[in-house]
């Protein structure tokens, strides 16, 4: 097994032909959903007006019982017409408020969960969806080896001073795909709640999360410091040959304290059939740059907020510094992610 260790990786190439494919991809599935909800909406409408229409013309006892019915009806489309409207608009303020991250592998990733009950129960599911379906792209972008065992620490430069963390981890089991998902899906919603984790953490919105995928949804508040918490919503997929659990946390939660100092953070457990009798995890642990008071913070300004005097020092000199930072900081937390997941096949 490669022992930790942490190096630069330019894929600028990479992300400048996938970057504008997926904001298309993005405006597309955006403009799907304000499409859909307009259509319903006219249709509503429509419906409205024909059976405004029944009730000035109908007349006469015989005509009683349908005039009541139209009636109800009426008041029933009325009331479902109002609420697509209102869905429609809050659709379109949250789209809105997703700003894009020059560099970041996902387009963006600024995202805001709402107050409103039912634009929320769909945050919830259309990010964990977005998150899901570019699980390939983060392997991609994280530079996994075909084959061999990985555990360490990436920086992806993402251009203008700043780095992407990416923590890897890729290990294969001596075991078929479902014994291997029997023992270690336990332990990684256990990662995913917190549950050994040394912040504070709570369970939200456990209703949506159990409407939206019965027992395989979370979401839930782990807070950092009084200036950060993390909003994350976690999520299980699972296929005939590919089980994908993850998480990722949220700029903000309107209805909880918003945050000045942030860093989007995303999590990927891909576990994968690689043969009859032998499973592989792939693990993708992604940070991007920190946001404090809505600035992106370069690495250079993380060593001088952690004291590091680079003081006639190249900036290659203090590259090396920031990697010897990171390495001390996270190469415990990635080993100590290997464990949890270790089985004994003995």
């Amino acid at each position: 097994m490669e022992s930790p260790s942490s190096s630069v990786v330019s894929r600028d190439e990479l992300l400048e032909s996938k970057k504008e494919h997926q904001r298309m991809r993005n405006r597309m599935k955006q403009k799907r959903h304000r499409e859909r909800h307009l259509s319903e909406r006219d249709a509503l409408q429509a419906e409205i007006v024909r059976l405004s229409h029944v009730l000035t013309t109908v007349a006469g006892p015989r005509e009683a019982s349908a005039l009541a019915a139209a009636k109800r009806a009426l008041k029933a489309l009325r009331h479902e017409h109002a609420v697509t409207r209102h869905v429609s608009e809050a659709m379109t303020a949250w789209v809105a408020t997703m700003l894009p991250r020059a560099g970041s592998p996902m387009g963006w990733t600024k995202t805001t969960l709402v107050a409103d009950p039912t634009t929320r129960r769909l945050g919830l599911d259309w990010f964990t969806q977005h998150l899901y379906h570019n699980t390939d792209r983060m392997v991609a972008y994280s530079g996994f080896p075909s084959s061999g065992s990985v555990l360490d620490n990436v920086l992806v430069d993402a251009g203008a001073g700043h780095v992407d963390l990416i923590g890897r981890i890729q290990v294969d089991y001596a075991l078929p795909f479902e014994a291997a998902h029997g023992v270690l899906r336990g332990r990684i919603w256990s990662i995913m709640r917190g549950d050994m984790g040394a912040d504070f953490s709570e369970i939200l919105d456990s209703e949506a999360t159990e409407a939206i995928a019965p027992g395989n949804m979370l979401y839930r508040r782990a807070v950092r410091s009084a200036e950060e918490s993390n909003y994350y919503v976690c999520r299980e997929f699972a296929t005939t040959n590919r089980v994908v659990f993850l998480y990722g946390n949220y700029y903000e939660d309107e209805r909880l304290p918003r945050n000045t100092s942030w860093r989007p953070r995303m999590f990927w457990y891909i576990l994968e059939r690689t043969s009859t009798a032998t499973t592989r995890l792939r693990v993708v642990l992604y940070n991007a740059p920190y946001v404090v008071n809505d600035k992106l913070v370069s690495w250079q300004d993380e060593l001088v907020e952690d004291g590091i005097d680079v003081t006639g020092l190249s900036e290659e000199a203090q590259f090396r510094k920031y990697q010897a930072l990171i390495n001390e900081d996270c190469d415990p937390k990635v080993l100590e992610s290997l464990n949890a997941l270790r089985i004994d096949t003995k």
